[in-house]
């Protein structure tokens, strides 16, 4: 991974930033509690533009604002409830 300087840093929160706003368009499916959602193009383009390990750990930090409180995850919820249930994985 290298050395963690401003720049990666900056480029980490950029895209769990990225991730946020794609978790809003989501296509919530009739038989399934678990929305069709653009999130997951978030975290790959994450993992293939910023390399494995700035990748993960820019979700990472998705993951943790969102159970810290701030409304991010799908629907606008969060916390570590919303991680713990069908929807967390």
């Amino acid at each position: 991974m290298g050395k963690i300087n401003v720049y990666s840093l900056t480029r980490m929160a950029l895209f769990a930033a990225i991730t946020s706003v794609l978790a809003f368009v989501s296509i919530p499916l009739p038989f399934s509690p678990v929305p069709v959602t653009a999130q997951s193009f978030g975290a790959m383009l994450a993992g293939s533009l910023l390399g494995p390990g700035e990748g993960a750990l820019s979700q990472l930090l998705y993951v943790l604002l969102g159970a810290a409180g701030m409304p991010i995850f799908v629907g606008n919820t969060f916390g570590i409830g919303v991680l713990a249930g069908p929807t967390g994985g």
